[in-house]
């Protein structure tokens, strides 16, 4: 887990957040400081946009798999 308090975010070396930072986020589980810097990065970056939209199918999919009665 990446450090909280938005460090997690001012620490990435290409500029953009670590993929666990994005899982985390579509996940609801992010600092509310890394939140922030998150959702201000996003509003400028299609590429990081493009992903969280691919994790949040996931997780939706994920979640609804999850929560589906077993086969009988």
């Amino acid at each position: 887990i990446p450090p909280s308090g938005g460090e997690a975010f001012r620490h990435a070396q290409n500029g953009h957040p670590p993929a666990d930072l994005l899982e985390l986020y579509c996940l609801g589980r992010l600092e509310d400081a890394d939140c922030a810097s998150l959702e201000e990065h996003l509003l400028i970056c299609a590429s990081c946009q493009d992903q969280v939209a691919e994790l949040d199918v996931f997780v939706t999919s994920f979640r609804a798999a999850a929560s589906a009665p077993p086969p009988q």
